[in-house]
């Protein structure tokens, strides 16, 4: 195993087997294996001007397409990287023909219907165009494109479809950019969503919708002109130094885009999460199976939606019962198992109270529903429970509170046929708190709950059970929480298990409630054995001294462990939902995301779900907000390229890029690294590999 314990792969001439197990790949970049996979070029620049030539009349396209810019009375000066240009606001620009440039497919710098993106260094304390294919724009005046620095210091940007529609961000909102420092600025033409600018990594300003112009080809005779725009009399001319041009015909991530400008991003700039959708008014719940699907309250109704396609688009809410009689349990009270659905509903609204459960069940992904069976006797009324189904084994574990909301016991329900018939309930540990959840492995049942320190008592030390006979028999409980000076006392266990290995998760609390909260909210343990041994509790790493609560959890074969919180306090409108993986059972863990930051209503997950391609979130405001990212995946070299003095790395996954003159080491991480990675070729032999994050 790698000393610092994180699964990478390794990349380069001479194959070998190392100690992690991984395909260790030296590289020197002077023989080069052919049978390897040409890398693909989407994602690298279609013109790069890096302004480093010192001296004459020509900027050469460092792309190698071409795109040579002969400079019109601008300077040679330092730049940010090397060398730059400096322009005086009245006469200076640097332009190539559009016969030389031109073109909507290709290395054309027309964006035809394209995604594109344009990125640059600029120092300034004034105004002007800094990169166009433009002239006049709006009306009946040609198609063009535009980045810009504002009068008002802003970044500027344009796109415009003659004779359709023009999107034009001119003294907008955002970062100033004219005090006389380097910044770093870029502007992503997403055709189908929004023109998004960037200043110094960071997205700049409101987005503005480019949906109008979705589909629209972007064409025209036009220059393309570095410091100024092709419009013979009205040229708008930068005044400034500009360096290390790019023009990409991708939308490049926000990821991307930091990279670009040598800064990591930061949590509330990470661009995977979708924007927040409202799918339901309150008590949502999702599932995913063959499709994705969301339950809760709409109007007077219960309602349910699915969705084709990942999440992209659903479909109409589709009436199942009345709401003032069927509220999804909290919180896991649906679950999905190819086409079938099951759905978990309480006779009245949970709150602080123990409600009778009702068990539905589609086998149509939601086109027809069961009648509702009870499964609950009298006295065992469940405030917060979860269902699971494998093969026709349906399961279903929850917590009991009475007077005052204190927990009263945990309580575990079974059928055999698939939900037409529930065997009788059974108190699996009378003094638990009500906030308990389950999860089941194969035939191997596992339930984390908090047994309480006291009878009136929210939370308790964080305790485990499980059975080995599919729910028939259990095991005694066994601590498995913390028993510290920050945390004697536990609250909201959630659980995991996949392929042998358990992850359980749980709030830390003070031991006196309304006392001084953990600098660190959330603590877990996790087994490698099925439950039998625990290897002790740990911190959730990051994020020290931000309320993490009310935390939800999804965990998969093969690894991947999902937690989603309330970054903040939930008592704060501006909380958003924070969330992190791991790849690895819970070992190693990712940086933290924002999920869903609506700014109005602090964004509690009431649920996350994933499969191996996407991951997706249901929160508040109303329980009914939704986003998705693409699922993490381990990173993985997936083409390489050699163009003559250089070598092109490209790679799937999140990691960092890392290099070494030996297998064994020392590593560097390559900072500023994104994908694909063009390195100039060596002398030397060279190892590269990928760290996860």
């Amino acid at each position: 195993m790698s000393r610092d314990h994180k699964p990478m792969v390794f990349i380069g001439i001479s194959l070998s087997l190392n100690l992690c197990g991984c395909v260790a790949l030296g590289l020197n970049v002077l023989l080069w294996p052919t049978s390897l996979v040409a890398a693909s070029s989407e994602s690298l620049p279609i013109a790069y001007w890096k302004f480093d030539e010192a001296s004459g009349s020509l900027a050469t396209d460092s792309a190698g397409n071409g795109h040579t810019g002969t400079v019109s009375g601008a300077v040679w000066a330092l730049g940010k990287t090397g060398g730059a240009l400096s322009f005086n606001g009245i006469n200076n620009y640097v332009f190539a023909s559009d016969a030389q440039s031109g073109g909507a497919n290709g290395t054309g710098l027309d964006m035809g219907t394209r995604d594109w993106t344009v990125a640059a260094w600029l120092q300034t304390t004034n105004s002007g165009m800094v990169l166009t294919k433009m002239g006049f724009v709006g009306g009946s005046n040609p198609d063009g494109w535009g980045m810009s620095v504002s009068g008002n210091g802003t970044l500027g940007a344009v796109l415009h479809k003659s004779g359709v529609a023009t999107v034009n961000i001119f003294s907008g909102d955002g970062t100033t950019v004219n005090d006389g420092q380097w910044h770093h600025i870029a502007v992503v033409f997403n055709r189908a969503g929004s023109m998004t600018r960037y200043v110094d990594g960071l997205r700049s300003g409101t987005p503005y919708s480019l949906s109008g112009l979705s589909g629209q080809s972007i064409d025209n005779t036009n220059q393309v002109q570095l410091g100024a725009r092709d419009q013979a009399g009205d040229r708008i001319f930068f005044r400034g130094l500009i360096d290390e041009v790019r023009i990409y015909a991708v939308a490049l991530t926000a990821s991307d885009v930091a990279a670009l400008a040598g800064v990591e991003l930061p949590p509330q700039e990470t661009d995977l999460w979708s924007d927040p959708l409202s799918l339901v008014s309150a008590h949502g719940r999702v599932a995913v199976g063959n499709r994705v699907h969301v339950v809760g309250h709409t109007g007077s109704s219960l309602v349910y939606r699915n969705s084709q396609d990942n999440g992209a688009t659903w479909s109409a809410p589709q009436v199942v019962a009345p709401a003032s009689s069927n509220y999804p349990m909290q919180y896991g009270g649906l679950y999905a198992l190819g086409d079938t659905v099951y759905l978990l509903t309480a006779a009245g609204d949970m709150g602080a109270v123990s409600q009778p459960l009702d068990f539905r069940k589609s086998t149509n992904n939601g086109a027809t529903w069961s009648n509702p069976v009870r499964i609950t006797a009298p006295g065992q009324e469940i405030r917060r429970a979860n269902i699971v189904a494998v093969g026709n084994t349906v399961h279903v574990f929850g917590g009991q509170s009475g007077a005052g909301g204190y927990g009263t016991g945990i309580y575990y329900f079974r059928s055999t046929n698939g939900g037409v018939s529930w065997e009788a309930g059974k108190l699996l540990f009378a003094n638990a708190d009500a906030s308990a959840r389950m999860a089941v492995d194969g035939t191997t049942v596992h339930v984390c709950f908090g047994a309480k320190l006291t009878t009136n008592s929210f939370g308790g030390r964080s305790s485990y059970m499980r059975s080995t006979d599919n729910g028939q028999t259990w095991s005694d409980p066994v601590s498995i929480g913390e028993d510290s000076a920050e945390s004697k006392v536990q609250a909201r266990q959630q659980i995991g298990a996949a392929d042998g290995h358990v992850f359980a998760i749980w709030q830390r609390e003070p031991i006196i409630f309304g006392g001084t909260l953990p600098p660190d909210r959330l603590g877990y343990n996790r087994s490698d054995d099925g439950g039998l041994t625990w290897s002790g509790p740990k911190l959730l790493p990051n994020d020290t001294g931000v309320n993490r609560e009310h935390h939800q959890i999804w965990m998969l074969p093969g690894g991947t462990v999902h937690v989603a919180w309330t970054h903040g306090s939930p008592d704060v409108p501006t909380s958003p939902t924070g969330y992190m993986y791991s790849l690895d059972y819970g070992t190693n863990w990712s940086r933290t995301e924002i999920a869903i930051n609506t700014g109005d209503t602090a964004n509690l997950p009431h649920g996350i779900v994933a499969d191996t391609n996407w991951v997706h979130i249901i929160a508040e405001p109303g329980a009914g907000t939704y986003a998705r990212r693409p699922a993490p995946r381990r990173p993985r070299f997936s083409s390489i390229e050699q163009q003559t003095n250089r070598v092109i790395l490209n790679w799937t996954g999140q990691g960092t890029l890392q290099d070494a003159q030996q297998v064994t080491g020392p590593w560097s991480s390559i900072s500023n690294s994104s994908r694909p990675y063009l390195t100039i070729t060596r002398a030397v032999r060279s190892f590269f590999r990928l760290r996860l994050p």
